[in-house]
């Protein structure tokens, strides 16, 4: 199944292109491969995923534990890169190899992870709705 993405009718649907990036073509790529049928439940299991290592990321900061954060960074860079959610997976990466280094986020470096996440998930929750027709 080949899957093309109208802007103009993303954007009516209240997708918004420069915030919550999401790779179209990378997304088309994985529809086509799973099919329309799969990609909402891989969708939600990387959901799940997600927002558990987003919470265990949360505490790794309360912590200070710049290996867990490190770590958890690439997890969810890897989780959301496979749905083409490119705005959070890039802070993702960013924030892993700032953890490498040993700085952990702070409060407001999380809050704009989380808000990132929340952003791209509401598009991809919109192109699902569209994948799903």
């Amino acid at each position: 199944m080949s899957i093309r993405f109208d802007l103009g009718e993303l954007t009516a649907q209240g997708f918004t292109p420069h915030e919550g990036r999401i790779d179209l073509d990378a997304l088309s790529e994985i529809v086509e491969e799973l099919g329309a049928d799969l990609i909402e439940e891989v969708a939600e299991s990387l959901y799940a995923e997600a927002e558990g290592a987003l919470a265990a990321l949360g505490t790794a900061i309360s912590a200070q534990n710049a290996e867990e954060c490190e770590s958890l960074m690439h997890f969810l860079k890897g989780c959301v890169s496979n749905l083409g959610m490119t705005e959070f997976s890039e802070l993702c990466r960013a924030g892993e190899l700032a953890a490498k280094d040993g700085t952990v986020p702070d409060g407001p470096g999380y809050a704009a992870l989380k808000a990132a996440y929340a952003r791209s998930k509401a598009n991809m929750l919109i192109l699902q709705a569209i994948i799903a027709r």
